[in-house]
């Protein structure tokens, strides 16, 4: 029901991982950047990932947004092999 309900109100539910304790002000500054890149209305529950090192991953509906220093560090270590 919860769904369909944001659904009809163009609200998407999703989750961010960070590897510390977010504030409610960064939480909301997460949702309206993503937000207003979705064109959407976002609401995140925040789960606390020590893996990530630091930054934080959005996953919203399959899609996800990896702003995570490891995801940076695994990135620029496959570019470095690359060469």
């Amino acid at each position: 029901f919860n769904r369909l309900c944001n659904d009809y109100l163009g609200i998407e539910e999703g989750i961010v991982y960070s590897a510390f304790e977010l504030t409610k002000e960064e939480i909301q500054s997460i949702e309206a950047a993503i937000g207003n890149k979705e064109s959407k209305t976002i609401k995140l529950k925040s789960v606390i990932d020590s893996k990530l090192i630091g930054g934080v991953k959005v996953e919203i509906n399959n899609h996800v947004y990896d702003d995570s220093l490891s995801y940076r560090l695994e990135s620029l270590r496959n570019k470095l092999l690359r060469k």
